[in-house]
């Protein structure tokens, strides 16, 4: 017998939105080292509002991660992250949070976030404008211990298909 279910739905500040394709994606693991696995949520058709353009990219893409606790997942703290958080802008149509897999990819004992962008632009020379590869896809690495004070998400490394490092913050 099942008890009580719990309903996650889009809890930011926009509330869920026609077609977000919220759940498309979920990954469980203890990203914050208190010992219970946190949930994370693809959300690749949302909307999101670039930091430096005012004009919302569509379905640019977001993950929700929500908390684990001594009872379970809380639905009501949900932390919406997007491109903005990693140091990236988020474009049209890149689908940031199509797929998601927890692991340890720093060698400690804690794991990170992978987070699928399959649609994501790639410029493989960025002193030049061209060429630009469209929609090449990238996955973003959020790794939250490697914070400084202030910044939401400092330990971030995006890379190709092909394995290269494309950018790398720590």
């Amino acid at each position: 017998q099942f008890g009580n279910p719990t309903i996650l739905t889009m809890n930011d500040t926009l509330g869920a939105q026609p077609n977000d394709k919220f759940g498309a994606a979920l990954a469980f693991g203890d990203s914050d080292g208190d010992g219970r696995d946190d949930l994370a949520v693809g959300v690749p058709y949302r909307s999101v509002v670039p930091t430096l353009n005012p004009v919302a990219a569509s379905q640019a893409g977001a993950v929700m991660l929500y908390p684990g606790t001594a009872s379970g997942i809380d639905g009501t703290q949900g932390v919406r992250k997007t491109q903005n958080e990693l140091f990236e802008v988020p474009e049209v149509n890149d689908h940031f949070g199509w797929s998601l897999a927890y692991g340890k990819f720093d060698g400690s004992a804690r794991r990170g976030l992978a987070i699928g962008c399959p649609d994501e632009d790639f410029n493989p020379n960025p002193q030049f404008t061209n060429p630009i590869l469209a929609n090449a896809g990238a996955v973003y690495m959020d790794i939250p211990w490697k914070q400084v004070q202030g910044i939401q998400s400092l330990g971030c490394m995006v890379v190709d298909c092909g394995g290269n490092i494309l950018f790398s913050q720590k």
